[in-house]
């Protein structure tokens, strides 16, 4: 199964944030977040965690070295 890749970058200043999600938020939601920091002229950096933003059994799959 190929699961869509839900992470966001956006490219701003030479310093920058990595905005990590939990396990009931999605990248996607960082979104306005992420925005406004790029605004303020950094880059910003979501990544999707592996087994994330998809089903529980998605999440039981992964191992701890793809979840770190």
């Amino acid at each position: 199964m190929q699961i869509e890749d839900k992470s966001l970058r956006f490219a701003g200043g030479p310093r920058g944030f990595l905005l990590i999600h939990g396990l009931g938020v999605t990248p996607v939601e960082l979104r306005f977040v992420a925005q406004g920091l790029t605004r303020a002229g950094y880059t910003v950096h979501v990544p999707q965690l592996a087994g994330h933003c998809e089903s529980a059994e998605e999440l039981q799959a992964t191992t701890w070295q793809q979840r770190y």
